[in-house]
């Protein structure tokens, strides 16, 4: 009997330090790596801004500013020397996946108050229980990092299996160069395929701006389903004015929108790069790139 009891527990304590020691090569074997769905993978903010630190169209760009000026075309046919419309630098987008909303971010155009909304609409009690404002919301302080943000939206709409409501907001290209001169400039959302997809939000030069964009993404907000009282406190926040990243009031502002205006060479680098933005947009050509 006492045998008996003896080798069953010898049995058990074998059992049990062979498991001790192959759990662990037991879970590597069994364990499949889990596949970061594309709505959780982080967005490589430095790595993707790095890489557009350099285009390498700018040469070129430089070049054709240079023939120009020595040969004295100014006036003659912009669609010859122009950099051509829809250039592809990336897609830059931010979702709100529970109201099948999207927004295509471009620099210089309330990127900034833009990107706290989508957080709200994301996570609205996160967002609001750690007192975060849309309006005073910095980049460094962000509640959300770059979590909603993705690189291609054809991706998202196939993997949700449904269509999203996307808006753009477009200004005048000679405006956010002034803008993006003091801060950053950069060309995305894929507009060449992109572009019938999108609603496009004329942000208006003016002491009004904020009240006008306001309201045309709360009518946008609505489309998506948004409910009443996260639509007006959105509303509230875009209509109280400028984030604390806006440079419309910086005073350098006047300083180089005079310097680009009084030297032709640097008003036709500006036409040769903005010119087709002015085209496929709509907005009023400026007399002063023809001159």
């Amino acid at each position: 009997m006492h045998n008996k009891l003896r080798r069953r527990l010898l049995a058990i304590l074998l059992l049990s330090v062979a498991l001790l020691v192959l759990l662990p090569f037991a879970r590597g074997y069994f364990k499949s790596e889990p596949v970061e769905p594309w709505f959780n993978i982080t967005y490589d903010s430095e790595l993707v801004f790095r890489s557009y630190a350099t285009h390498p169209a700018a040469a070129g760009i430089l070049a054709a500013v240079e023939r120009q000026a020595l040969l004295g075309k100014a006036g003659v046919f912009p669609e010859t020397w122009a950099l051509p419309a829809f250039g592809q630098l990336r897609e830059n987008i931010m979702v709100a996946p529970r109201y099948r909303l999207a927004t295509c971010q471009i620099e210089k155009i309330m990127s900034t108050i833009r990107h706290a909304m989508f957080c709200y609409l994301t996570n609205p009690f996160g967002f609001r229980s750690n007192n975060k404002s849309m309006r005073l919301q910095s980049w460094t302080e962000s509640f959300c990092g770059w979590s909603n943000y993705r690189s291609d939206i054809d991706a998202v709409e196939r993997e949700a299996n449904q269509k999203y409501i996307r808006f753009a907001i477009i200004r005048d290209p000679f405006e956010r160069f002034l803008s993006g001169f003091i801060d950053k400039c950069l060309k995305q959302c894929n507009f060449k395929k992109q572009l019938k997809y999108y609603r496009l939000i004329v942000f208006p030069e003016g002491p009004t701006h904020s009240e006008i964009i306001a309201r045309e993404i709360t009518r946008i907000l609505k489309e998506a389903f948004v409910p009443r009282d996260m639509r007006t406190h959105i509303r509230r926040e875009l209509s109280k004015g400028k984030s604390r990243h806006s440079t419309s009031d910086a005073l350098e502002r006047g300083d180089v929108r005079e310097r680009i205006l009084s030297n032709r060479y640097l008003r036709r680098l500006i036409a040769l790069i903005y010119y087709f933005d002015y085209v496929v947009f709509g907005f009023a050509m400026p007399s002063w790139f023809f001159i």
